[in-house]
């Protein structure tokens, strides 16, 4: 991937990145670079732990998201027909 060094900041975003180049004496780019590793450290966390959690559910013999619809759609209409019967 190649990126250029030109990236477009929402106004609120740069007054905000401003107010900070101001009382730290920081360079914008520093904090930019800053602020750019750290989100994307986290979305590499983030990725990693959802597909360990999805790979402990194969292993543990979760049921999909479908299946438990439909056991929950099947008990509650077995519920429906006990309280007719009854």
């Amino acid at each position: 991937v190649t990126m250029n060094d030109n990236v477009k900041i929402p106004s609120k975003l740069a007054k905000r990145l401003e107010q900070v180049v101001a009382v730290s004496g920081r360079k914008p780019e520093a904090i930019v670079r800053e602020a750019l590793e750290h989100q994307l450290e986290y979305e590499e966390w983030f990725m990693k732990a959802v597909q360990e959690g999805f790979e402990s559910g194969d292993r543990e013999g979760w049921i999909s998201h479908e299946e438990s619809k439909a056991r929950l759609k099947a008990r509650i209409d077995g519920y429906s027909r006990q309280a007719k019967a009854a």
